[in-house]
């Protein structure tokens, strides 16, 4: 009797930890297909800054990140001064425009 409970607890475990790795699979191939789908949308980005002259690729590593979104959210606003959008980024940055 004890050896078929503790084969029966041995299963229902064995049961949930597929149920975790199969849920952890399902959220990495979620991310693994938007971060395919975002390539081409932030290199459409970058090619359009670049056409309006806006060199930002000089500057910031990755145009997606948090300075390169607060900058990009500045231009879009119609921000009539080139560094108010430049105020999360680093010291580093802000030289550059200066």
């Amino acid at each position: 009797m004890a050896d078929e409970a503790a084969h029966l607890w041995s299963v229902a475990e064995l049961v949930s930890a597929l149920s975790r790795i199969r849920r952890m699979r399902t959220y990495w191939r979620q991310r693994n297909d938007l971060v395919r789908a975002a390539g081409p949308d932030i290199q459409r980005m970058q090619k359009a800054l670049t056409q309006m002259n806006i060199q930002l690729a000089n500057v910031l590593s990755d145009v997606s990140g948090m300075t390169g979104q607060a900058i990009v959210k500045a231009i879009l606003a119609g921000s009539g001064r080139k560094r108010r959008g430049m105020r999360h980024s680093s010291t580093c940055e802000q030289n550059y425009f200066a």
